[in-house]
């Protein structure tokens, strides 16, 4: 069929001129030549992302974020990587690695500080070397760590001189936080301004016990004392009288509680039966 050919390789990109031409020997003379024709080497399309693209959490947790490379479409294994922090209040923390067979490459770090952080994923030539290519840059929230006091129980009542015993739980992003500054302290009723001042345990709990020595009904907060300062809902304590021996009581809130009046009612109306009763035999 009159013809001869050629494949080669292109590594380099840029633009080949090429000839062909018929000699009168093997390794002769050119007799004639062809026209010139021309090969563009283009680059090898190559891609890298990182994801997610955005995302939101309070400090004191991770984030995690994926590297994904990919050349002519293919995932590249083995490819040197970087992950870095280039902006924000984590700037300066980055990871380096190797791609997986899926072309990937995974990094966590903590957040510690509330603000938002730029993340960028390269593709290196060499580990520790120049960058190929960079994906485009990404963005991680960190917000303030949900913060949580209670002081329990709720609702309790009880005899005066006996003792009550109230326990503060503070936690932050859902874990007890120690050694934080607290304060329970009665805001209103009839032992207003006793209190209690230290730092949670390693629990997160700190309490107060005091003795009731009146009647009446106490309101208790619960403080943590960090910037800002948070307040828990407040809950009630209620004192009621000591029972003497013999008397009527009846339970509120699960407490026996004292009804003099209830034993001077009954008197008065066994009285006036007794008194009804003698009129009537004076009568007869």
């Amino acid at each position: 069929a009159g013809q001869f050919h050629w494949s080669y390789p292109g590594s380099v990109i840029g633009m080949d001129t090429i000839v062909g031409r018929v000699l009168d020997a093997p390794g002769g003379n050119v007799i004639i030549s062809s026209s010139s024709v021309t090969k563009h080497w283009t680059e090898v399309p190559r891609h890298v992302t990182l994801t997610p693209a955005t995302a939101s959490n309070p400090v004191g947790t991770s984030h995690g974020v994926t590297l994904t490379y990919t050349i002519d479409g293919s995932p590249a294994a083995n490819a040197p990587v970087r992950i870095e922090i280039t902006s924000g209040p984590h700037s300066g923390l980055e990871a380096v690695g190797f791609t997986t067979g899926a072309g990937q490459f995974h990094w966590s770090y903590p957040g510690s500080v509330i603000g938002m952080d730029t993340i960028v994923g390269r593709v290196l030539d060499a580990p520790g070397g120049n960058v190929i290519i960079s994906s485009s840059s990404v963005t991680k929230h960190w917000t303030e760590a949900p913060r949580q006091v209670t002081v329990t129980p709720s609702h309790t009542s009880n005899v005066v001189d006996t003792s009550h015993t109230i326990t503060l739980i503070y936690t932050v992003g859902g874990s007890p936080v120690a050694n934080a500054p607290v304060r329970i302290e009665v805001i209103e009723g009839p032992h207003a301004g006793v209190f209690n001042q230290g730092s949670t345990n390693a629990q997160g709990q700190f309490q107060l016990t005091y003795t009731g020595t009146e009647i009446g009904t106490d309101t208790i907060l619960g403080t943590v004392l960090d910037v800002p300062v948070i307040d828990s809902s407040p809950v009630t304590k209620r004192w009621v009288e000591v029972i003497p021996v013999g008397w009527p009581t009846f339970p509120i809130n699960g407490v026996a509680i004292m009804a003099p009046w209830i034993a001077l009612g009954a008197a008065v109306i066994l009285g006036a039966g007794l008194l009804v009763l003698r009129r009537r035999r004076v009568c007869r």
